[in-house]
């Protein structure tokens, strides 16, 4: 007997499996919103990250832009120059920031330290630091720069914001001298420093005068600029040419043209040859701005020329000596080198004396390749004086300044120095090193 087929009757869902689907679901959406959030965070930490690098380099380059400003003084005004002139302690706005700058002096001789921080608009900081080597070039330094010992006998007023006198060497004072900004040798000062405000001075010190004389000994040594005639001899007007054998001495253009000849009895300018002293200009109506270079010959100026409110545009550059005696000569220094403008030099000496020089407010530079005499009359020289301090002797028959016990600078009478470091100062472009960097970070 057949069984009947019967269909098999569908098992009941249990309770307990009812909500899985839904629990299911509900994870996967709370999945699904994790990772939404995670990819927001992540977005919005790099969108963070972001600004922030933006906004820390914006920092850094404001604080660079301060560095560069206090480099940019110091380059243009010198390694005493006060920073806080142009950049007060309160910063100076840049941009959306600002920046702030301090300086110091560096642990080694002729350095600064100069500190940075720059702000952001939103508060960020950087800050950088840098250390530069200031070029040693007491051309610029200082009003008065012997490489020897000096003797001063005389009132000697050594002014401006580069007053100084430093030598490599002694230096002994007699009279009622002032250095408005300090007295320096390598060797020992001695002598009448005690009054830092002669003169005249019948009310208390003058502006600018310290009230004790700030006398430094000991000091290091600083380099006299390797300076030659022949580095001025493209730049010569007119050269003067001394008698050799048959052929007369004669005045040339600087294009080769005689300008003059047979020059024993005076000719253009008022110019004379003589073997004994070199080119003499005694007299003459006129002399022609320019710059002159003795060949193998010395200068002797014994004229008055140009003007106080129209001083001539002159150098006298020689190969022997330079020398000043009577009249009057109110010059600008037409001749150049790294930057500044050189009244005179001398390839041996230059003699100052009794005649009144005045270099009316127009800063140039009187070097001497060997001694220097400065006295007589009232000189006033705006400007420095720079002395090498080279082997004493007769040059193309001249010696005009003798180096006695060793002394390359004297001076005598009341003369006037007054040099405040325009030009090429210490701190021209050429004169910075950076000799070190770095980013300070916290």
């Amino acid at each position: 007997m057949m069984r009947k087929f019967r269909p098999r009757k569908k098992k009941s869902v249990r309770k307990n499996e009812r909500g899985a689907a839904l629990f299911t679901a509900i994870f996967g959406l709370l999945l699904l919103t994790l990772l939404a959030t995670s990819i927001y965070l992540i977005s919005d930490g790099e969108k963070r990250a972001a600004i922030n690098y933006g906004e820390n380099a914006e920092a850094f380059y404001i604080a660079e832009a301060g560095l560069a400003h206090a480099v940019g003084l110091y380059a243009a005004n010198g390694k005493d120059y006060d920073i806080t002139t142009a950049i007060p302690a309160g910063g100076v706005n840049f941009g959306a920031g600002k920046y702030t700058v301090q300086s110091a002096n560096g642990a080694i001789a002729n350095t600064k330290v100069i500190t940075s921080v720059g702000t952001g608009k939103n508060g960020a900081s950087a800050t950088v630091e840098t250390v530069v080597q200031f070029g040693s070039t007491p051309v610029s330094d200082a009003a008065v720069v012997v490489n020897g010992n000096v003797s001063i006998n005389a009132n000697i007023q050594v002014l401006g914001q580069k007053g100084i006198i430093h030598t490599n060497g002694s230096v002994t004072l007699s009279g009622n001298n002032r250095a408005e900004k300090y007295f320096s040798a390598t060797g020992t000062i001695t002598g009448a420093f005690g009054q830092p405000c002669p003169n005249g001075s019948n009310t208390g010190a003058p502006p600018g005068c310290d009230a004790v004389a700030d006398v430094r000994q000991n000091q290091p040594p600083q380099p006299v600029p390797d300076i030659k005639p022949t580095d001025f001899s493209a730049q010569a007007d007119y050269l003067f040419y001394p008698q050799n054998g048959a052929t007369p001495a004669q005045i040339r253009d600087k294009a080769g043209n005689v300008v003059a000849t047979n020059c024993q009895s005076g000719c253009w300018g008022g110019w004379t040859w003589n073997s004994s002293q070199g080119w003499v200009a005694n007299s003459g109506s006129t002399m022609p701005a320019g710059t002159y270079y003795a060949v193998q010959s010395s200068f002797q100026i014994n004229r008055t020329f140009g003007a106080s409110g129209t001083p001539l545009d002159v150098s006298f550059i020689a190969d022997g000596s330079v020398s000043f005696s009577s009249g009057a000569s109110y010059m600008t220094g037409k001749a150049t080198k790294d930057g500044r403008k050189f009244a005179v030099v001398a390839g041996a000496d230059v003699s100052i004396g009794g005649a009144n020089i005045n270099t009316t407010n127009y800063e140039s530079t009187f070097y001497a390749r060997h001694q220097f005499y400065l006295g007589g009359g009232q000189p006033v020289i705006y400007g420095n004086i720079a002395v090498y301090n080279e082997d004493d002797t007769a040059l193309y028959g001249q010696n005009v300044v003798l180096r006695q016990s060793g002394v390359a600078f004297i001076t005598t009478g009341d003369p006037k120095i007054i040099f405040n470091g325009n030009g090429a100062s210490s701190g021209t472009a050429g004169a910075i090193t950076i000799s070190q960097w770095r980013e300070i970070r916290n």
